[in-house]
């Protein structure tokens, strides 16, 4: 998972949504890997799965570091 670390239960997120540019469904610039919960609702979707995040590399780099900084490691 691009946010949390975890190696385990990933799910592939588009950044660019699907039913808004299908043109890039396997594009790999578009594709990241985010563990099925809780970091694809709330990295990938902003808490509502009607949303998407355009930022969710930026925001997993910065909670990365954040845990980094806490001595956090992904399960």
């Amino acid at each position: 998972c691009i946010a949390c670390g975890r190696a385990r239960d990933l799910e592939v997120h588009h950044v660019q949504p699907y039913h808004e540019h299908p043109e890039l469904e396997l594009s790999p610039d578009n594709l990241v890997s985010l563990c099925a919960d809780p970091c694809h609702f709330v990295f990938g979707h902003l808490l509502n799965w009607k949303k998407s995040n355009p930022r969710v590399r930026d925001d997993a780099e910065r909670y990365r570091a954040r845990m980094a900084e806490y001595g956090v490691t992904p399960e």
